[in-house]
């Protein structure tokens, strides 16, 4: 776990393609900080706040 900080506003996440907030990990924008921690991790993943959908970093 990178963070157990809980952040209700989502400012943890970086923009998507339009400037907004979302929690969207088939966007690469939405994904870039988690895109950034692929070479620390061997698997690092992320869901929307419904969870259903992921998105997978190896």
């Amino acid at each position: 776990m990178v963070s157990q900080d809980v952040d209700p506003t989502f400012r943890c996440m970086t923009v998507d393609w339009d400037g907004q907030i979302r929690m969207d990990p088939s966007s690469p924008y939405a994904m870039q900080r988690l895109i950034g921690l692929k070479d620390q991790f061997e698997l690092a993943f992320a869901c929307d706040t419904d969870h259903d959908r992921h998105g997978i970093v190896t």
